[in-house]
């Protein structure tokens, strides 16, 4: 809660930007764009940071990453596109999509996913393509 009132009095200073991850743009529309960067991981902090609240959409296409990590995007509340498609991923740990419960499309193809195990989508329930 603490954080939710830092976080809005913080968007009413002027010329302030909220933060954002490393090697992506952030724009003011909710897009955090981390496209074509040759990332071999998500970046650390796209699941952190005020730009969290008013996310709804991160775009991961085309890079180099083989994993995604429990819990990632989790404190992301308003994600409802993820686009990490035309990557390598072989391994999605189980809670991975954790804590984004408006998801509603998800893009994995073009990647090297051999199998996902029970847990993987667990408290997405808005998933439909």
């Amino acid at each position: 809660l603490l954080f939710a009132v830092i976080s809005a009095a913080l968007a009413q200073w002027p010329g302030w930007t909220p933060p954002c991850p490393t090697n992506c743009d952030c724009s003011q529309d909710g897009i955090v764009d981390c496209k074509e960067r040759h990332l071999t991981s998500i970046p650390a902090r796209i699941g952190e940071g005020i730009h969290r609240l008013d996310t709804d959409k991160v775009l991961l296409q085309n890079n180099e990453i083989t994993t995604v990590r429990r819990n990632t995007f989790q404190g992301i509340l308003n994600l409802n596109e993820l686009h990490l498609e035309h990557n390598f991923i072989i391994t999605i740990e189980p809670g991975a999509f954790s804590g984004i419960v408006n998801l509603g499309k998800l893009f994995l193809n073009d990647n090297r996913i051999g199998s996902l195990v029970p847990g993987t989508f667990s408290g997405v329930v808005n998933l439909n393509s």
